[in-house]
């Protein structure tokens, strides 16, 4: 990340804008594919110029459909990420262990 304050800033103003601070309109608003009440970012302690963001409950077609729309690709222009570099993981909670 070229200025990770300016991807937090924008990451934290994408929860309810489509425009954040990048003033591209978007194609949905974060809190439109995920729970924006749960999530989190969070910087590196080894590279701060490495940073992430946690969705829970995420509609991952939606989320496709953002990612794929050219607006995320002029996004990614204006606040100077490399979407080369990025790394998406889906995770779901394992069951509970059953009863001994």
């Amino acid at each position: 990340m070229e200025d990770p304050d300016k991807w937090i800033e924008g990451y934290q103003a994408h929860a309810t804008s489509k425009t954040g601070t990048w003033g591209v309109e978007a194609k949905y608003t974060r809190s439109e594919f995920c729970d924006e009440s749960r999530g989190r970012v969070f910087r590196s302690v080894y590279d701060p110029k490495r940073v992430g963001g946690l969705c829970y409950a995420t509609d991952m077609a939606k989320m496709g459909e953002f990612m794929a729309d050219p607006s995320f690709a002029a996004i990614s222009e204006v606040m100077k990420f490399d979407m080369s570099s990025m790394v998406m993981k889906v995770m779901t909670p394992m069951p509970p262990p059953p009863a001994a």
